[in-house]
């Protein structure tokens, strides 16, 4: 619901929503929803990168920033981030 709240705002009222979150798979799911979404990958705090959660949410920004080995899936209805182990 938490979400959905803030795709709506974003959508439906025209409002910018500045959110932090540790975990990836939100900003896939924002973007699947249409919410034109920018991310930024922090570490040791420094912003590493930015752009679009398929730009920058991939195994190896994941690597770097979380210390884990994961598995992105993609398909043309979702993508999910799967973390495998840590490193």
């Amino acid at each position: 619901l938490f979400l959905e709240n803030i795709i709506r705002l974003t959508k439906e009222e025209k409002k910018t929503v500045f959110m932090a979150t540790h975990s990836p798979n939100q900003p896939f799911f924002m973007e699947k929803s249409g919410v034109p979404i920018r991310v930024g990958l922090m570490k040791d705090g420094n912003i590493i990168c930015t752009g679009t959660p398929s730009e920058i949410l991939t195994e190896d920004n994941v690597r770097t920033v979380y210390n884990i080995e994961s598995h992105i899936i993609n398909s043309h209805d979702f993508h999910t981030l799967i973390p495998v182990r840590t490193i």
